[in-house]
């Protein structure tokens, strides 16, 4: 009896765990779930196993935590002892001291990095390895390295995770802050593609080594006449990019030469402002940006969390805009939203005293008017983004009915995302300084 109210009081301890830290640990345990209704998970010890415990959460609702608020973890009959002892020594590796780690990472960008930057002791971007495989043309995705330093329980299941926790947070913030850098969702699923590969002696196609290309590329040297080649057959390959045998290093981040440092950008109002590009340009790092994540670590979770999702928005946004304009625009208008002032009750009308909700377009006029200093077309934006959301509107370019998009309407829907683009970028980034200075 005592034995089963110790294994109650241990389940009531773990239901209060952050609930991304208890389902890793469950899964470090039980590797086997399955659903029952519609917000109740079993774990078991395998398939054909019976469940040991039920992990029940709460309805979802404002207010309740985005990853899932936890009811109940109960107890099932086919718990054993030696799951109790499993448990507890998952939940002391949890509370134990951490251990520091590297996460090093590949990242892409719409123009090549040449420098590095650090923040504080805790990341870097620096430029590819001098073996790295590199597109051989001025636009492309050009690799980059981050090294980023964290710490997490000392177990592989967790270090999984707050590695991937990191990784995914500098993915969503680097490309708001830096003009350069993309943004791919799920970098971590598997993602095919037909491709054409093509044939030839490939010591003959490139310079000889990934430096040599990068300065060719950026000074637009003469290159070799390449050798004919041939496409082959298509092939339905699995996306990826790694340099085979580079030296991961850690847990600290990698020493680099001071010469190569980047130099910074002192006016970031013309940084962000920045609409063109020149065929040589390289990523350039504004003197703000240790500021940017100076203020952006000090914000409590929610707000936090609020801001990731502006930047996901953003980064949909522009991902999207080679497939479809319109989804494009909505999601840039989402991204601005995600930082609109919430909770503001409704006022009695002047005129006949009903109660009227503030105006979402007033609400998106004057986040507008406070945080980007140019006078755009607020109002333009939000109604076109309503007309798309409601189904009566959709941007020429998206139709495809003819060859040619050398016409006014066309390119003044691609006029409207670019602006979007950039005032949707400044918005962000002074929001965020605003939040260091309120």
């Amino acid at each position: 009896m005592a034995r089963s109210a110790g294994a109650d009081d241990l389940l009531r301890q773990l239901a209060q765990l952050n609930t991304t830290d208890l389902r890793v640990l469950l899964t470090e345990v039980f590797p086997s779930q399955a659903y029952e209704g519609e917000r109740t998970i079993k774990y078991a010890r395998g398939t054909e196993r019976e469940p040991a415990l039920s992990l029940v959460y709460r309805a979802a609702r404002s207010g309740r935590p985005p990853d899932g608020a936890v009811s109940e973890l109960r107890r099932e009959a086919a718990l054993q002892p030696e799951d109790v002892d499993e448990l507890r020594r998952f939940l002391a590796i949890l509370q134990g001291p951490p251990r520091d780690h590297l996460a090093s990472f590949f990242h892409f960008s719409s123009r090549p990095v040449s420098t590095w930057w650090r923040y504080r002791d805790e990341f870097q971007i620096m430029p590819p390895p001098p073996d790295a495989p590199l597109p051989g043309m001025l636009v492309g995705d050009w690799p980059f390295l981050i090294e980023a330093r964290y710490r997490s329980p000392d177990h592989f299941g967790f270090e999984i995770q707050y590695r991937m926790r990191t990784m995914n947070r500098l993915r969503l913030l680097l490309p708001v802050w830096l003009i350069g850098p993309k943004f791919k969702p799920h970098t971590e699923r598997n993602t095919k593609h037909w491709v054409v590969p093509f044939q030839g002696p490939a010591t003959e196609t490139q310079p000889p080594n990934g430096v040599s290309r990068l300065l060719a590329a950026l000074r637009l040297r003469r290159q070799p006449s390449p050798a004919p080649v041939r496409p082959g057959p298509p092939v339905f390959a699995q996306e990826y990019y790694e340099v085979e045998g580079r030296v991961r290093g850690g847990p600290d981040l990698s020493s680099l030469d001071p010469a190569r440092a980047a130099p910074l950008v002192e006016d970031h109002e013309a940084y962000y402002r920045t609409m063109s590009r020149r065929l040589d340009d390289v990523v350039e790092f504004p003197a703000i940006l240790s500021t940017l994540f100076d203020t952006y670590y000090a914000l409590d979770e929610e707000t936090a969390r609020r801001y990731r999702r502006a930047c996901y928005w953003f980064n949909l946004g522009n991902f999207l805009y080679g497939y479809s304009g319109s989804a494009s625009f909505f999601a840039l208008v989402a991204a601005i939203e995600s930082l609109l002032p919430g909770g503001e009750g409704p006022h009695p009308c002047a005129e006949c005293g009903a109660s009227h909700y503030p105006s979402l377009t007033k609400a998106f006029r004057g986040f507008l008017e406070t945080y980007v200093p140019d006078k755009p077309e607020r109002e333009a934006f939000y109604d076109l983004r309503s007309k798309i959301a409601h189904g009566s509107r959709l941007l020429h370019f998206d139709l495809r009915e003819e060859w040619s998009e050398f016409h006014p309407v066309s390119a003044d829907e691609d006029t409207q995302i670019r602006q979007l683009q950039g005032m949707c970028r400044v918005a962000l980034v002074n929001w965020l300084l605003a939040q260091g200075t309120g």
